[in-house]
């Protein structure tokens, strides 16, 4: 009788710890502001006004996403792909942007304030009245072609 006990004790404490395993998984998922399955692939994703602020987004496919008036504030986008991305008006404040792609992005009244854009690709980049004040490129390039 004993070992019957102590039998099903075991599998409740099992049935509880799954139990509080999918809660937390589940709450990890439906607290994110990301889709599922991004990143890396991203592509057209409406990601407007979200909350960002510091995510890791290194080496992300951004393509053609819809950031409008996001909050990505200390982002890592180190070698992201935002090629013909919508970044207009979206905080970009100390963000890290090394090596990404930002071909024919929106950046319009971006704040890209102490943002580091070493060897970051701007060409055909709208920066119409974008803030670029402090930003660092620690002597790498900066490829531009972009209109102001």
């Amino acid at each position: 009788m004993f070992q019957i006990h102590r039998s099903l004790c075991r599998i409740q404490i099992r049935q509880w710890f799954g139990y509080c395993l999918l809660l937390t998984a589940y709450w990890l998922v439906a607290c994110s502001p990301l889709p599922a399955g991004c990143p890396p692939q991203c592509q057209s994703e409406r990601l407007v006004e979200q909350d960002l602020h510091g995510a890791n987004l290194e080496n992300a496919q951004l393509l053609e996403a819809h950031l409008h008036k996001a909050l990505l504030e200390g982002a890592h986008l180190r070698g992201a792909n935002l090629t013909g991305a919508d970044l207009s008006e979206t905080n970009l404040h100390q963000a890290d942007l090394r090596n990404a792609q930002l071909i024919g992005a929106n950046l319009r009244k971006a704040n890209l304030s102490n943002a580091n854009l070493e060897n970051a690709n701007l060409l055909g980049a709208d920066l119409t009245n974008a803030d670029l004040g402090g930003g660092s490129r620690n002597g790498g390039e900066f490829y531009f072609g972009a209109t102001q």
